[in-house]
């Protein structure tokens, strides 16, 4: 389902754009490293970073939607709630599949632009190359996965009924300060030996 408001148009969109530069990226990069082309060689860690500015932007509009209670968003309605502070809504995010996935997308695209600048001056070898495909792909994968089974910008079918929904994140993630740093420093982990 396509998503209404704002924050679902502006969320699916920077979703696309990172899908469709983690792509390119990784098509780009295998092309130029079968056929040995240096200058093309040396375009591709932009698809990188654009890969990485589109997950930043779709994190940042969902934790947007989360603060502000955007109740046109499905994720939103399942996860937030009128009476929840604003740091356990922050956290909202992580609370749920759809927002894991997001979390994982913006650590997978931020630790794939850091290879692609730290061995920048390497991508003409082939092992470097190769890994940076890989990591594209993995990347391309996650970003396929935010748009499509774990739409966390879907429209909500319905208007929210404060009765039968809307009963903010996981009971786990409500009452503790610590829920700010365990899910993003396990994935920190996991996604850097991805």
């Amino acid at each position: 389902m396509l998503a209404q408001g704002l924050n679902g148009l502006l969320g699916q969109s920077a979703l696309m754009v990172g899908l469709a530069a983690s792509v390119f990226g990784a098509m780009g990069l295998a092309v130029a490293t079968l056929q040995r082309d240096k200058r093309l060689l040396r375009l591709i860690p932009a698809y990188g970073w654009i890969s990485l500015i589109a997950a930043i932007a779709a994190v940042v509009v969902m934790e947007r939607a989360l603060i502000t209670r955007d109740w046109s968003l499905r994720y939103v309605q399942e996860v937030g709630s009128p009476d929840t502070p604003a740091l356990f809504n922050f956290t909202a995010l992580w609370s749920a599949l759809e927002g894991s996935i997001l979390l994982w997308l913006l650590l997978l695209a931020v630790y794939t632009a850091i290879v692609m600048r730290r061995y920048r001056a390497r991508i003409d070898d082939p092992l470097v190359a190769w890994a940076m495909v890989t990591m594209l792909v993995v990347t391309a994968f996650f970003f396929f996965l935010a748009l499509g089974p774990t739409d966390a910008f879907a429209a909500a079918p319905t208007p929210p009924n404060f009765d039968r929904c809307c009963g903010g994140p996981n009971p786990l993630l409500q009452n503790h300060v610590l829920v700010l740093f365990h899910p993003p420093i396990l994935y920190l982990g996991y996604v850097g030996f991805t």
